[in-house]
């Protein structure tokens, strides 16, 4: 996923049908991981976890929408039989990357949150290891996306 465009309001990036499938395939996964278990520490007598849950359900629900809608959106992007372009204004490459470190962050959460080899690491089967890829696919995409919001140097 190349920048070839970045203005005050948009970006403009050439994806090759690979990089197309992997980013429409990898927000299908959204979300990986419910409200409840991103609620804050159960430690805390001063937070109503109803209603915290209840926003974070309301706010993947409004995601998984803004996806779905993303997704019909794009599924025409510009372009000929190897490489596209897509073209997305600043607001929406600021939510689709919370929406990508969402899924890098369950992807972790589902592989076991796996520290450095030193502590044992994580066994890696057929399961941990799409979560693996799905991190590292999360990546690139945050990467790209980093590289088209950051201010001209």
């Amino acid at each position: 996923m190349n920048l070839l465009q970045a203005s005050n309001e948009s970006l403009v990036f050439q994806l090759s049908k690979s990089e197309k499938n992997y980013l429409f395939g990898i927000l299908q996964l959204y979300p990986l991981i419910s409200p409840a278990y991103l609620s804050m520490s159960k430690n805390a007598p001063w937070l109503d976890r109803t209603l915290l849950e209840g926003l974070m359900r309301r706010e993947r629900q409004n995601n998984r929408e803004k996806i779905d809608s993303f997704l019909i959106d794009n599924d025409q992007m510009e372009g000929d039989s190897d490489h596209f372009q897509l073209q997305i204004s600043r607001t929406q490459a600021d939510w689709l990357l919370r929406v990508l470190n969402d899924l890098r962050l369950g992807s972790w959460i589902m592989m076991g949150k796996p520290f450095p080899a030193s502590s044992g690491g994580t066994e890696f089967n057929e399961q941990t290891s799409s979560y693996l890829a799905a991190m590292q696919i999360c990546g690139f995409f945050q990467m790209a996306l980093l590289k088209g919001l950051a201010p001209a140097l």
